[in-house]
């Protein structure tokens, strides 16, 4: 078996603690070129869908491409797994709706709103983009209140 690291010794009891093997496609910083592809694609998609909405914009989670309105985060888009991945919220009854009936789908483990998709099992990206703006509708903060109405002379202003 082939170490990613260095053996450890601890100094108490001598006990040797060896790192996780080179195995575990979450250590790994390699990615294959297929994945890689896809997750160009997915990226490209997704910044379409995703920038196309109001008060959207890009940034990073945790490694991850994420889109966010207005500050809060709607969608994310990442290969950090070895697997190009695209995750959104949706309303509980339709996440698991979805994880129940169709084999694409996940769960987000944090979260039971959550929804994993594999990039490469998207069948139509008409269908990605229905879910994304459902979870678009369901983060997005309600738009500030008009500071100021221009006020119109009659009932209930003062001149």
């Amino acid at each position: 078996m082939k170490l990613t690291g260095a053996a450890i010794l601890v100094s108490r009891g001598m006990k040797v603690l060896q790192a996780a093997p080179a195995a575990y496609p979450y250590r790994s910083a390699k990615r294959s070129s297929k994945t890689m592809a896809t997750l160009e694609k997915a990226l490209d998609k997704m910044r379409e869908i995703c920038l196309s909405l109001p008060d959207t914009r890009e940034g990073d989670h945790f490694g991850e491409t994420a889109f966010y309105v207005r500050g809060k985060l709607f969608a994310t888009c990442g290969a950090k797994h070895g697997v190009c991945e695209i995750t959104f919220g949706l309303e509980p009854d339709h996440a698991a709706a979805l994880v129940e009936n169709d084999p694409r789908f996940k769960p987000y483990s944090r979260d039971k709103r959550g929804v994993v998709l594999d990039a490469a099992k998207v069948k139509r990206w008409s269908e990605v983009q229905e879910l994304i703006l459902e979870s678009y509708e369901l983060v997005k903060p309600p738009k500030a209140k008009k500071a100021a109405k221009k006020s119109t002379p009659g009932k209930g202003t003062r001149r």
